[in-house]
């Protein structure tokens, strides 16, 4: 990934409460053909204190390694498939399973290399992710990012926000007809 080839839109950042119709909007916008969606929820903002325990040097090349790898897992299936993996094995066949090899880590590592911060990484990965997939912007969604997106704004202060509200009542009725599943 080069300079010049970097998506230039700004990212979309889709949140609101559970069951307000977050999952609808990141779809409805997974269909443009400009818009790349992960394969679910990353939470990584939600989850950063966790995320730099894990990962806590990125000065160390093994552990900027990793954590490219984490960031291409998590982006492609989402949080909770990654994180209940065992093995190394499994890590490298959840890269497989997401269309992505050893290689897509090498091509990310001299990007990450210049800046090693967690959130631009994210961003690194994402975009990574956007041009291979020959798209232009990128979106991440998550109801917990309702309360930190002045943290979320620090990294990227030009991404577009969707914050979805639902009648409190209609949130509720949700939640209900789910649990009865």
């Amino acid at each position: 990934m080069t300079e010049d080839s970097e998506p230039h839109s700004p990212p979309i950042i889709v949140t609101g409460y559970m069951h307000s119709g977050t999952t609808l909007v990141q779809t409805v916008l997974g269909k443009n053909d400009k818009v790349f969606v992960g394969g679910g929820e990353t939470r990584h903002f939600s989850h950063l204190s966790v995320i730099e325990r894990k990962f806590p040097d990125l000065n160390d090349e093994q552990t900027l390694s990793d954590y490219v790898t984490y960031l291409l897992q998590v982006i492609c299936t989402g949080y909770a498939r990654v994180n209940y993996l065992s093995s190394e094995t499994d890590a490298m066949q959840l890269l497989a399973d997401c269309g992505l090899c050893e290689n897509d880590v090498e091509q990310l590592l001299p990007v990450a290399r210049t800046n090693r911060d967690y959130a631009t990484l994210l961003g690194d990965a994402y975009g990574y992710l956007t041009l291979k997939k020959g798209k232009e912007r990128w979106l991440d969604k998550s109801p917990s990012y309702s309360t930190i997106l002045d943290k979320i704004l620090e990294h990227y202060p030009d991404a577009q926000i969707i914050e979805m509200v639902r009648d409190p009542r209609d949130i509720l009725a949700s939640k209900l007809r789910r649990s009865k599943k």
